[in-house]
């Protein structure tokens, strides 16, 4: 008899009844560091294998919170602002402002404040919700000029970014 290894990993995947694993998408770009470059690779595979659900903690944050107790932080925030603004999938970028939402203060205040901006700045709603939803959860008061300065086209989210302001200014 094969061993199990031997067999197709098709046959395999529905004995066991697990759905098979996403396709791999290569997340490796050129001129990055290597440390950002697993970072990033870290990141695509826990958000393409577990969704992010609102309150509850999800395996990013871990992933986030120990690369940013490295050495490589000052590069590392730069490439994680990068990406939370360019992501090649706008919901790449929502997840991982969101999980760094719920870390205590990453970076500097400086590096908070122009992330914010710059996501305000987006296109695309969910990045620019997923950026208040960060500011929130920081509680960075620093944040406040930029959140007066940003124009909200979105009623709802101009609605939410007003209860941040009046939040962090009470």
């Amino acid at each position: 008899m094969a061993a199990l290894s031997d067999w197709p990993n098709e046959i395999l995947f529905r004995l066991v009844e697990r759905p098979a694993p996403a396709p791999v998408v290569s997340v490796v770009s050129e001129g990055q560091s290597p440390a950002w470059n697993r970072l990033r690779a870290r990141l695509h595979t826990a958000f393409l294998h577990e969704p992010f659900t609102e309150g509850e903690f999800h395996p990013a944050e871990e992933i986030l919170s120990a690369a940013l107790a490295t050495d490589a932080t000052p590069l590392l925030l730069e490439s994680l602002r990068d990406y939370c603004l360019n992501a090649p999938t706008p919901s790449f970028a929502v997840e991982t402002l969101r999980c760094l939402g719920r870390l205590a203060s990453p970076g500097t205040s400086r590096w908070r404040v122009e992330l914010i901006r710059d996501a305000l700045r987006r296109p695309e709603v969910r990045i620019r919700d997923a950026a208040l939803q960060a500011t929130e959860g920081w509680e960075d008061r620093t944040v406040v000029p930029v959140l007066r300065s940003h124009r909200e086209s979105e009623d709802w989210l101009r609605g939410y970014l007003n209860e941040i302001i009046g939040y962090l200014d009470g």
